[in-house]
């Protein structure tokens, strides 16, 4: 899942809405169903005031208020959650991404990883090796 969470952390970073359309048009109908299913516990347990992420700022998506997008591995259907780390107010560039899958019509948490990032514009790079 590790992967998974980079590539998600990648993708909604690039663009919220268009990695949530991308992965969304992978699904097939079966797959969609479940991760519908899935999606509408999730979205009961948001905050009120929370937002779809589609149009904003990836800076400005948090924890509290996740992006929530499809991931299946190994066939099975996920729903991540992805948000920034937050502390009194703070903001952080590290990611927090969270895994979970229905089990008997329940939403049960598979795995949550965290991925750094720093933020701003990347200045400069240099590599160096020993032949």
């Amino acid at each position: 899942m590790r992967r998974a969470a980079l590539d998600l952390v990648e993708a909604v970073q690039r663009n919220p809405a268009a990695a949530r359309n991308e992965r969304q048009a992978k699904l097939s109908s079966g797959q969609r169903t479940e991760y519908e299913a899935a999606l509408n516990l999730a979205l009961r347990q948001q905050p009120r005031g929370a937002t779809d992420h589609s149009d904003i700022d990836p800076a400005k998506i948090t924890r509290e208020h996740a992006i929530r997008l499809p991931n299946v591995h190994d066939g099975l259907v996920y729903v991540a959650s992805l948000g920034h780390f937050t502390l009194g107010g703070r903001y952080f560039a590290d990611w927090d991404v969270a895994f979970e899958a229905l089990e008997d019509s329940r939403l049960v948490p598979q795995g949550e990883l965290a991925v750094g990032m720093t933020k701003g514009d990347l200045k400069s790079v240099s590599f160096s090796g020993v032949r």
